[in-house]
């Protein structure tokens, strides 16, 4: 249906520029303008159509109590941007809450429920080109990171332009002049119940974008522990860069449920981009209503300035009792040969792995 709208209108403002193109023969200066006038007037009536063909007209946004949206926002969380995202949704038939009751135009709340969630997928699936493509995506997320925030900036303030960097990876998420910013990744994992006695669960992802004024070298990195749960439900924490671990594991918070990370080389963050840092930890108690949520309290840099909003935090998990999968590594040696400088395949050593009785296993890797 699109495709035929568009032909006729293309066809149509053919046709009547072919009547202007060729005048009749005697037609006043006046009967000229008049056929002008009436072109016009197809021409904007024919693209007011093609607007609203491809995508409607810019939805008018009032109501907000912000002038922009400077904050990442998922599911769970509650402000004044909450309220304004649901205004800004609900300015857009395409992306509305709700028709009537809590989330329609008029009763929008402050906090970010299921129903906000699945309008901000509509929005970014509108939107698709602005939001989701430079990442690959079709489909929306439901988080609103740096490309979305723009494009929701753009709305409320009549044109602004988008940023580049949603949801992670080595782009930086919000582009920073100077110094460090910290924040949440999009990716870091929902609260759940993840198996206890298991090392290196993931807890927490965290973004590190250094300014493009220069390199930034992160000297420590302060973790948190926040709750119901305890302390000693923890049993180890471990900083990670993708598989390269930063510093050394560490087993005890301090009374103020903190643990302080020291690298000693450094972790150096390259001017204008974003090293994502991954909190993954132990937990021992599999008891209910033990939540357990990590994040960066505080960090030391040589940076110039800092921008974060602490403490960066994670979703709070609780531990289930789990039996896993085990694997026994043995060593079979290898009798003691002399052999030809050049010759090839020959065995150094050998060992053999085999798995417990509890599930089938894949190895990824063997160091």
């Amino acid at each position: 249906m699109t495709f035929t709208k568009k032909t006729i209108a293309i066809v149509t403002a053919m046709t009547l520029w072919g009547s202007i193109a060729a005048p009749a023969l005697g037609a006043t200066v006046e009967d000229l303008q008049a056929q002008i006038d009436a072109l016009m007037a197809t021409i904007a009536s024919l693209q007011t159509e093609l607007t609203t063909i491809q995508g409607g007209t810019t939805p008018t946004v009032s109501g907000c109590s912000i002038t922009s949206f400077d904050r990442a926002l998922k599911l769970g969380m509650s402000g004044d941007d909450v309220k304004c995202l649901q205004i800004v949704l609900n300015s857009d038939a395409d992306t509305q809450l709700a028709s009537d009751g809590v989330g329609s135009p008029g009763n929008e709340t402050m906090y970010l429920g299921p129903l906000t969630k699945t309008g901000v997928i509509k929005f970014q699936e509108k939107y698709a080109s602005e939001i989701l493509a430079s990442y690959g995506l079709t489909a929306g997320t439901g988080y609103v990171g740096s490309t979305t925030r723009a494009k929701l900036n753009s709305l409320l303030a009549g044109g602004a332009g988008t940023e580049p960097g949603e949801p992670g990876g080595t782009e930086p998420a919000v582009p920073v002049a100077a110094g460090i910013t910290v924040a949440l990744n999009a990716s870091t994992p929902l609260p759940a119940s993840i198996p206890v006695n298991i090392d290196n669960i993931l807890f927490t992802l965290v973004d590190f974008t250094a300014g493009s004024e220069g390199a930034v070298n992160v000297a420590s990195i302060t973790i948190t522990r926040t709750g119901l749960g305890a302390d000693t439900d923890v049993d180890t924490v471990t900083l990670y860069d993708g598989n390269t671990k930063l510093g050394t594991t560490r087993s005890t918070f301090d009374s103020s449920h903190q643990m302080k990370f020291n690298i000693p080389s450094g972790w150096v963050i390259p001017a204008g981009t974003t090293k994502t840092l991954s909190i993954k930890g132990k937990l021992l108690v599999s008891v209910t209503g033990t939540y357990n949520s990590l994040g960066v309290l505080a960090i030391t840099s040589d940076a110039s300035a800092e921008t974060a909003t602490y403490p960066v935090m994670g979703g709070q998990m609780s531990g289930v009792s789990f039996t896993g999968g085990s694997v026994t590594i043995d060593g079979e040696g290898v009798t003691i040969q002399t052999k030809k400088i050049g010759t090839s395949d020959v065995t150094l050593a050998s060992f053999s792995l085999e798995a417990g009785a509890a599930e089938d296993l894949s190895f990824e890797k063997i160091t």
